[in-house]
């Protein structure tokens, strides 16, 4: 999220945390709060959007990872 600057970035990653994510969440989960956070505060069709969702893509969040079984957990 380098293109959009820290201060929209935070914008938005303090949104999903505080408004869109739960003690359960996992990390597709932070990656739809972040675009719905985006989405909320500057549009779909904005930079910002296509920025979150790049970043997320990424690191390997692409809106199908799941996590690995880990026995005992």
């Amino acid at each position: 999220m380098q293109s959009v600057g820290r201060d929209k970035a935070q914008r938005i990653v303090y949104k999903a945390l505080t408004e869109h994510l739960h003690s359960d969440s996992d990390f597709e989960d932070f990656r739809d709060a972040t675009l719905e956070s985006a989405e909320e505060l500057y549009g779909k069709d904005g930079t910002e959007h296509q920025a979150v969702d790049d970043a997320m893509r990424g690191v390997g969040l692409d809106g199908k990872w799941t996590a690995p079984e880990v026995k005992g957990c």
